[in-house]
């Protein structure tokens, strides 16, 4: 009897175990469905949020770049340019240089025989230090590939002249109000608003360092002693070429022994011999920057200040 009240047991949970079966096979699809759909709109709106955020993220940076150019401030990307025309690879830079450019420049500059050419060769340079890869792309003057890397740190040449020749100089003298600061009436202009952000100590960094007047140049890293940025700063009977008269000018230094003199002529002295031609302008947008011309014949990098422009 038992047997039989068994049997009859695993014959009922059979049918039912059929029919939950066949109402889930049934049920699946619908199921599917709705899955699919929920999944469907939830990727819309999440492309839709990064659709928004971009834009917001766009919009800043177009305020701030347009903020920027009417202050007459530099953008980001040229002040990262600047830094690339600057920087010393010698002192450790940080800096980044994205895979896809290292790529790029292992091909368009295969045939130079400094650039690695096996696989072996390929990996070990991927191995390298950033600022070590970035003295190879100076050496061969991959100017076209230097927008596309980020500098991190700031120039030497920069520090210096912030601790040095900037607060102690160009702002309490050079910019002073009636001299060449923002409000003044002469032509040639200094930041003087905000002055301890770096959008103006890089802003005045470039002014200073592009500035020519009659063949005399502000920042002369050729012939230092005739620097307009010393010149202008001495009595006009110790200048050779000294500052236009006008009522408000008055001289910074009675004689070439000041120590604020020798602190400007000796950050002058420490930089590169050659003169530097940023690739832009202050209120104008990057050049484009062309490819040159490969050469084999290359100067060393252990004298920075002897050493031959290689950007």
């Amino acid at each position: 009897m038992s047997k039989i009240y068994n049997h009859k047991i695993n014959i009922i949970s059979a049918i039912i175990a059929i029919c939950w079966g066949v109402s889930f096979i049934a049920l699946t699809p619908s199921v599917q469905a709705k899955d699919s759909e929920a999944v469907k709109i939830a990727k819309q709106k999440i492309e839709e949020l990064r659709k928004t955020r971009a834009e917001k993220k766009n919009k800043k940076e177009k305020e701030i770049l347009e903020k920027r150019q009417s202050q007459g401030l530099l953008t980001d990307e040229q002040i990262n340019l600047l830094k690339i025309y600057e920087i010393d690879p010698a002192n450790k830079p940080r800096v980044q240089i994205p895979q896809a450019v290292i790529d790029k420049f292992l091909m368009d500059y295969h045939d130079d025989p400094d650039v690695p050419k096996t696989r072996r060769q390929k990996q070990i340079f991927k191995k390298w230090k950033n600022y070590r890869k970035l003295d190879l792309l100076f050496e061969l003057k991959a100017r076209e590939l230097y927008n596309q890397v980020t500098v991190e740190s700031m120039p030497q040449t920069v520090k210096t002249f912030r601790n040095n020749v900037y607060y102690n100089y160009v702002i309490s003298y050079c910019a002073a109000t009636g001299c060449h600061g923002e409000k003044s009436d002469s032509d040639y202009k200094l930041i003087t608003h905000n002055t301890k952000s770096l959008p103006s100590l890089y802003t005045n960094f470039y002014l200073l360092n592009t500035y020519n007047q009659s063949g005399y140049e502000m920042v002369d890293r050729q012939k230092i002693d005739l620097s307009l940025l010393l010149q202008y700063g001495l009595k006009r009977e110790l200048a050779e070429n000294p500052h236009p008269k006008t009522k408000k000018w008055r001289s910074r230094f009675n004689n070439t022994k000041n120590k604020l003199y020798l602190e400007i002529r000796d950050w002058l002295e420490s930089l590169p011999t050659n003169k530097i031609k940023y690739p832009f302008t202050l209120k104008a947008t990057i050049k484009e920057i062309t490819p040159s011309k490969k050469t084999t014949k290359r100067s060393g990098i252990n004298n920075r200040r002897k050493r031959e422009p290689t950007k």
